[in-house]
């Protein structure tokens, strides 16, 4: 009894820590303005399609079939949160950012109480998707490479279970 009251408190308390994580990070963004949330939309959408290329992720892992197992969820938010801390070190502010998407994005999906935080996520970056194009274009013209063709195609991509109401 006292073990199921315990359990039933810490993870209550981990609940309410991580769902003002995500509150946080979404003030934040609504924040913003609808062009730098373009920027922060196209950037998350390269992210994305280079850690699928490169193995990170599961091609796929948030609009095709039944999501991964908790666990690899849980798996996959902790290479998320490595790589934004890494792209924070160097200075890169918006691929942190962009990686925090998927991060919190995943989160909402792994934890069924996130879930309204996770649409409210995506409602903000959907307020920038008129400037993503433009943000891509000046991504490319920057590198001096064109990006992965799936990333011109997939940029609109919302998780399922995450579209905004």
């Amino acid at each position: 009894m006292i073990k199921e009251w315990l359990r039933n408190a810490i993870g209550s308390r981990a609940l309410e820590k991580s769902a003002q994580e995500v509150a946080k990070f979404v003030e934040g963004m609504e924040a913003m303005t609808a062009r730098d949330i373009g920027v922060i939309a196209a950037v998350a959408t390269v992210v994305r399609v280079n850690m699928e290329n490169h193995g990170v992720l599961p091609e796929g892992l948030l609009w095709e079939g039944e999501l991964s197992s908790p666990e690899d969820l849980a798996e996959y938010q902790l290479r998320l949160n490595k790589l934004a801390r890494d792209f924070a070190r160097k200075g890169l502010g918006a691929d942190s950012a962009a990686a925090m998407v998927w991060s919190y994005s995943l989160r909402s999906l792994n934890v069924s109480d996130l879930r309204p935080l996770g649409r409210r996520l995506w409602a903000v970056l959907k307020r920038g998707f008129p400037h993503v194009e433009a943000a891509l274009k000046q991504g490319e013209t920057e590198k001096g490479e064109p990006f992965d063709d799936r990333v011109w195609k997939e940029w609109r991509n919302i998780p399922v279970g995450l579209e905004p109401e």
